[in-house]
């Protein structure tokens, strides 16, 4: 594992939804010198890189440096938001990644969404 992964799970296991490595990893660094507000956080994927739980499949697969988008309004649970935690273990999905959900972010307990989803780092 690298030390970027280590750092970011780390990280998010012990503050869960956040936006403080803004430093540390050059995806997110982009995103936030660029005026977007990158809240970081868990997703995991099946194998194939595409969603685990329930979510829709997407044109591509998930790959560091990805941005997903799905069209607003933002509705949770639903084809119009894109999801991440800050407890994987309660999720499905044989790939773990940390992802920055990028913009307005509404949150229901360890879990979150966005209309836009950053791909940052998988973590083997």
């Amino acid at each position: 594992m690298s030390d970027v992964n280590e750092l970011l799970r780390e990280h998010v296991l012990r503050t869960g939804f956040n936006l403080v490595l803004t430093k540390t990893h050059p995806l997110v660094q982009q995103q936030v010198t660029a005026g977007e507000t990158v809240t970081l956080a868990w997703w995991r994927s099946a194998s194939n890189g595409q969603s685990a739980n329930g979510g829709q499949h997407m044109p591509e697969a998930a790959r560091p440096g990805l941005i997903q988008e799905v069209p607003g309004p933002l509705r949770p649970c639903s084809p119009r938001a894109l999801h991440a935690t800050a407890d994987p273990s309660r999720w499905s999905g044989d790939r773990w990644w940390v992802v920055g959900l990028l913009g307005e972010v509404r949150r229901d307990a360890s879990k979150g969404c966005a209309l836009r989803r950053l791909i940052v780092e998988e973590v083997a």
